[in-house]
């Protein structure tokens, strides 16, 4: 069935644009499409929870299949990264307003591709502390990165349609982590040796590898100017509209 909803994709995204073209109240208008920071926050944002919620799934598996942890110690390891989450959100949004989103995305992006490659070294090596170090850097990554996502997006649309830029944010992250959790757990669940692991792993580290390339397509937020007139469509650049 997973891979028949794959194959259904393309077809169903094509069908979902016809019935929006169409409608005088769309869900998404398509023209928000060819919004430069509306499109790459949105994949970024799936890029990042894949990475982040699938490796924070099969990080305790590895610490009990492999490193021969309990329950207890387990928990005590993965706490650091909601620790360092917190820690660095509010610091993300602080920077994010002085030193602009689009630093802020491309600093959390690359630590968390940094977390998906420390992760993978540590199950290749069997090092507990190079888990630790990708638990840390996932969190202050995302920590980082969040706030500054949800704000581009949001500024890529006028003050009216805030309620559908950061709802569409809101769906392709959360399709994005479920995307993650299912398919690192379906490669990892049953694993025994690290080498399993790293593979799971390696995988997060390719897909945030694409938000790391993507943060660097993000524009500046020009707050001098309407959202609908700052926003720069991808036809100015040669891209293909999809409105």
């Amino acid at each position: 069935m997973v891979l028949l909803a794959f194959a259904l994709t393309p077809a169903l995204l094509g069908l979902f644009a016809r019935i929006e073209r169409r409608s005088a109240h769309p869900l998404i208008p398509l023209e928000f499409l060819t919004r430069r920071n509306f499109v790459f926050p949105l994949l970024i944002g799936f890029t990042l929870q894949f990475a982040y919620m699938g490796s924070f799934i099969i990080s305790p598996l590895i610490m009990m299949g492999v490193f021969g942890l309990g329950q207890a110690a387990t928990s005590m390891w993965t706490i650091a990264r909601p620790i360092s989450f917190s820690a660095s959100s509010p610091v993300g949004g602080h920077l994010g307003s002085r030193l602009g989103e689009r630093p802020m995305v491309i600093a959390g992006s690359i630590l968390i591709f940094m977390a998906m490659t420390a992760f993978a070294a540590g199950a290749d090596q069997e090092s507990i502390a190079l888990i630790l170090v990708g638990l840390i850097f996932a969190g202050l990554g995302m920590g980082l990165a969040q706030p500054s996502l949800s704000t581009l997006v949001a500024s890529a649309v006028s003050e009216h349609d805030h309620g559908i830029a950061v709802s569409t944010m809101s769906t392709t992250s959360g399709i994005g982590a479920v995307a993650g959790i299912s398919i690192l757990t379906a490669l990892c669940a049953d694993a025994e040796t690290g080498s399993a692991f790293r593979d799971g792993y390696g995988l997060g580290a390719l897909v945030a590898a694409v938000g790391v390339i993507a943060s660097f397509g993000l524009r500046a937020v020009d707050y001098e100017k309407p959202a609908d007139d700052s926003s720069e469509p991808f036809e100015e650049e040669g891209l293909v509209s999809v409105a």
